[in-house]
């Protein structure tokens, strides 16, 4: 599994490197031909794909993920859009793990020099997750919320070639025979504590201390084309 996430981080940067290589080479004429892409009323369609992970103690790791959106910029450097990606968080053995976001984000989009565009927000929405060949397959949405940025740059007329990163807070799911999680019951008792005031018992601070996290990070870093129009 080492073998395989240090060949795709490999491909990934040489892919990055030839991208950056060819920024210098299209810029200086794209940049005038691309206008000003970030007025009101522009709009952006963009597929991307690059590497998914989620963190914290006992995860899986990171594998890779996909995606594609569309963007409507409903104010100068304000656009609204709306995302679906695949991620493949992991494997054990034959077993995977998936999330797939349906989301709507708002981004501020900035301007450095004549060719560069900056970007940052917050967006939110349905997380389908998805465990299988476990033994104990599962599958549903959650909500998720997450915030992004990343920066593109002109490399063809109204092309526009990026990185997106992006940090979302899900619900974590249970543990099943093959993927870890916490303790199905752990949240009951996490309620009750939470009820109790002021307790007074010499066990109570322990247990309380001891609770487990009930979500979960999902990071991704992906490589993102965009047109604009």
């Amino acid at each position: 599994m080492n073998g395989y996430r240090m060949t795709c981080t490999a491909a990934l940067m040489a892919v990055a490197l030839a991208g950056a290589a060819a920024v210098p080479v299209f810029a200086a004429g794209s940049s005038d031909a691309a206008g000003d892409i970030l007025k009101r009323g522009s709009q952006w369609m963009s597929v991307r794909a690059g590497y998914a992970k989620v963190v914290g103690d006992n995860t899986t790791s990171g594998l890779v993920g996909g995606g594609f959106g569309y963007r409507r910029f409903v104010l100068d450097r304000w656009s609204f859009g709306g995302f679906a990606h695949y991620e493949l968080l992991g494997r054990f053995g034959g077993a995977a793990e998936i999330e797939v976001p349906f989301t709507l984000e708002v981004m501020r989009h900035s301007r450095w020099g004549t060719a560069v565009y900056p970007y940052a927000g917050i967006g939110a929405g349905a997380f389908y997750h998805k465990r299988y060949r476990t033994g104990a397959d599962e599958s549903g949405f959650t909500p998720g919320r997450y915030v992004a940025f990343g920066m593109h740059v002109p490399v063809r007329k109204q092309g526009l070639l990026g990185l997106d990163v992006r940090m979302a807070t899900v619900d974590k799911p249970d543990a099943n025979p093959a993927f870890p999680g916490p303790d199905g019951d752990r949240p009951k008792l996490d309620d009750l504590l939470l009820d109790l005031e002021g307790p007074s018992g010499p066990l109570m601070p322990l247990l309380f201390a001891d609770t487990e996290a009930k979500t979960r990070t999902l990071w991704s870093v992906k490589l993102d084309y965009t047109i604009t129009y």
